[in-house]
């Protein structure tokens, strides 16, 4: 007993050496940057305006482009005062909407534009995605951007010379893809197909018996100049009609899709922001060609490809991935195994 007092008293007497021969970080120290395998090369301010998704695109000429999505124009907390929202380029105060970087140069990033949103609040749009004619179904030599236009609209810009947008669908110009929302988030789209997944919630929503939230609105857009739309998608439950799940007291509603197009014939919709979220694996097909009320029949037919299941060996092991149509969303839905 009395050698093992001495042990623990011996632990305890190193421990609190150790602890004296190692002191706190300062201050200055806790709060420089911590970094690893990573180091700062350039950087641009943006024009002091708040961003939110960046993407980044790779031009024929190998010129590389940063498309950034801002916030809304806020204030000042302190004083009241709306933030800075002053261009240099244009000499003229501009609400919050996409500012385009070259960083051909990653050391001397250039601010080519900013493509403001001019509705009088703010601006501000969330998304950006970029695709290039040439992969797109219209094979054209043209570069385009797809963008949320504040909570109410999307648009489409040609962007070919990104210091030089031009206008074409557009709420400028009278004819966005889609308008009248109340929502708007991160869409996804497929540079391949020309197949959009795009976020919203119309102003009609409601009063149609969509319960609350986002949700998908699937369109046509393999020609930029003529987006058609195809149809809603939402997590079974909040379309008009639908039933709660079970265990659930309200819809998740979509935060945001990825898309591996006709290829890989699979969209990730990522449900809930915050709590109660839920992720679904769908078969992209046969969103496309079921009947338009029908939210259940997604289910993938065939297992992951070969490669897939070897980066997620887990054998004997079960994976949970909601699933449209499982008709039981506890944990996260469907049980599936990958082999």
């Amino acid at each position: 007993m009395k050698r093992t007092l001495l042990a623990v008293l011996a632990i305890i007497v190193a421990l609190g050496l150790t602890l004296v021969a190692h002191p706190r970080f300062t201050k200055a120290e806790d709060d420089a940057p911590q970094l690893h395998d990573l180091r700062l090369v350039g950087i641009n301010d943006l024009q002091a305006r708040s961003s939110y998704q960046p993407t980044v695109h790779r031009y024929s000429n190998n010129r590389w482009v940063i498309f950034v999505g801002h916030h809304a124009l806020g204030t000042n907390p302190v004083t009241g005062d709306p933030l800075p929202s002053f261009n240099p380029l244009t000499g003229q105060n501009e609400e919050n909407g996409t500012s385009i970087v070259d960083v051909t140069d990653p050391k001397k990033p250039k601010y080519l534009f900013h493509l403001p949103v001019a509705n009088g609040a703010g601006g501000g749009q969330q998304m950006v995605r970029v695709c290039d004619g040439s992969t797109l179904p219209i094979h054209d030599n043209k570069v385009y951007l797809l963008r949320s236009y504040a909570d109410s609209a999307h648009e489409i810009w040609d962007v070919t010379n990104p210091s030089n947008p031009l206008p074409v669908r557009t709420v400028a110009g009278g004819n966005p893809v889609i308008s009248g929302l109340t929502g708007t988030h991160k869409s996804w789209w497929e540079c391949d197909s020309g197949t959009a997944w795009v976020v919203g919630r119309r102003a009609t929503d409601t009063a149609a018996g969509w319960r609350p939230g986002n949700h998908i609105m699937v369109f046509d857009i393999s020609n930029p100049a003529n987006p058609v739309f195809l149809r809603d998608w939402a997590l079974d439950g909040q379309q008009p009609g639908g039933v709660l799940p079970p265990n659930f007291t309200a819809v998740p509603s979509i935060h945001g899709p990825i898309s591996l197009g006709p290829t890989g014939n699979r969209v990730y919709f990522a449900y809930g922001t915050s709590s109660n979220g839920v992720m679904q694996i769908a078969d992209r097909q046969k969103i496309l060609t079921t009947p338009a009320n029908d939210y259940k029949t997604v289910l993938p037919a065939v297992d992951p490809p070969p490669d897939v299941r070897r980066r997620h060996h887990r054998r004997g092991s079960e994976q949970r991935a909601q699933a449209a149509g499982s008709g039981d969303l506890r944990g996260a839905g469907l049980q599936r195994r990958l082999l």
